[in-house]
C-alpha cells in the first residue's frame, strides 16, 4: 500500500481522483454528493422564497386592483349623479325659458308677466349653458329682453295715446283753449283720425306731453 509523503499531497491527489470519477463514471465521491445535496437544498429552498414573494406580489397587486376599481366605480357613479343634476338644472332652465315666453301672447299690461319677467331678466343675463345650448339659450333671452323692454314701449306708447285722445277731446268740446285755436277743431296739420304710424306718433307724443301736464 503505497503512503503519501504528506496531507497535502493525499489531499491533491483525492481531488484529481474525485474529478475523473465525476467526468468519466457520472459518480461522486461522498464529500462531493453531500455538497452537491447541500447545494440542491439551498436552490429549492430559494424558489420556495421566490415564490412566496411572487405570491405576496402578486396578492397586493390584486388589492390595488380591487381598490383602483372600486375607486373607478365611485368616481362614475359621481359623474353620473352631476350629469343627471345638471341635465334636470339645464330642463328647469328651459321651462323657465318657455315660460317666459309664452308670456308674449297674454296681456302686456299683466301684473303676473311683469313681476314674471322683472324677476327673472337678471337671471336671463347670467345664466352659463354648454357650447351646443349656447345659441338656443341667447335667442330665448333675447326675446325675454325684447318681450321686457317692448312692452314697457307699448305701454308708454298706449298711455299716451290715451292722453293725447283725452285732451283732443276736451279742445273739441271747448273745455280747453289753445292760444291760436279754435275750440271745437283739432290742431293745424291732424286730423281726427289717429292713423299716423308709430315713429310719427312718437314725436307728436313728445310736442303734446307739457300741454297734457298743464291741462290735466
Amino acid at each position: 500500500m503505497s503512503s503519501f509523503k504528506s496531507s497535502e499531497t493525499k489531499r491533491h491527489t483525492e481531488n484529481a481522483v474525485n474529478k475523473l470519477l465525476t467526468t468519466y463514471l457520472n459518480t461522486s465521491s461522498p464529500d462531493l454528493v453531500s455538497k452537491s445535496s447541500s447545494s440542491a437544498v439551498g436552490f429549492q429552498q430559494n424558489r420556495l422564497r421566490s415564490g412566496a414573494a411572487q405570491i405576496n406580489k402578486l396578492s397586493n397587486d390584486f388589492k390595488k386592483l380591487r381598490q383602483n376599481k372600486s375607486s373607478i366605480l365611485k368616481e362614475k357613479t359621481r359623474q353620473k349623479k352631476a350629469r343627471a343634476k345638471e341635465i334636470k338644472k339645464q330642463q328647469k332652465i328651459k321651462e323657465k325659458l318657455n315660460t317666459l315666453v309664452s308670456l308674449n301672447s297674454s296681456d302686456p299690461t299683466s301684473k303676473a308677466k311683469i313681476n314674471v319677467i322683472e324677476s327673472n331678466v337678471k337671471n336671463l343675463k347670467s345664466w352659463k349653458l354648454d357650447d351646443d345650448q349656447t345659441e338656443e339659450f341667447l335667442e330665448l333671452q333675447q326675446q325675454v329682453i325684447d318681450l321686457k323692454y317692448g312692452n314697457s314701449k307699448k305701454k308708454a306708447r298706449k298711455a299716451h295715446q290715451i292722453k293725447k285722445q283725452q285732451f283732443q277731446e276736451k279742445i273739441k268740446k271747448g273745455y280747453v283753449s289753445v292760444p291760436g285755436l279754435t275750440p271745437g277743431l283739432a290742431p293745424v296739420g291732424e286730423s281726427d283720425d289717429d292713423d299716423d304710424s308709430e315713429d310719427e306718433e312718437g314725436l307728436q307724443l313728445a310736442g303734446f306731453k307739457d300741454d297734457f301736464d298743464d291741462y290735466n
